[in-house]
């Protein structure tokens, strides 16, 4: 039988939501940062195109009112993102936004990891 891996990053995600604003506060700077880093690569992958919407159109999202949730969200506005990533009958799919976003929240996720050992708390499961 092979082992089995579960993730319950619902249960993980609120019980980090309980964790004091200072812990949070320590794991801001690289969720922070591995947004940015993540924005700065779609940016440059994006092809400028015609109106350069695109690349105009990606941003990080804080919200300033969960001082005890290290959050930071990357987002593709441009109204004609998904057509770029996901292709049409007529154009192919330039998969870009969650090749860049997995491998980013991966990089971020090994060091909040260590930051949280770091304070003496106990993590388990796997980071492939």
């Amino acid at each position: 039988m092979a082992n089995r891996l579960e993730l319950n990053l619902t249960e993980w995600k609120a019980n980090l939501q309980a964790e004091p604003v200072a812990l949070a506060t320590a794991c801001d700077p690289p969720v922070t940062s591995s947004a940015e880093s993540a924005a700065n690569e779609l940016r440059a992958a994006y092809p400028a195109g015609d109106t350069g919407n695109l690349k105009a159109g990606v941003r990080v999202d804080v919200d300033p009112d969960r001082p005890a949730v290290a959050s930071s969200t990357v987002v593709s506005g441009a109204p004609h993102a998904h057509l770029y990533e996901d292709g049409t009958r007529y154009a192919r799919a330039h998969p870009t936004f969650f090749p860049i976003t997995n491998r980013t929240a991966k990089d971020m996720e090994r060091q909040v990891t260590a930051i949280v050992v770091a304070n003496n708390y106990a993590v388990t499961g796997a980071i492939d």
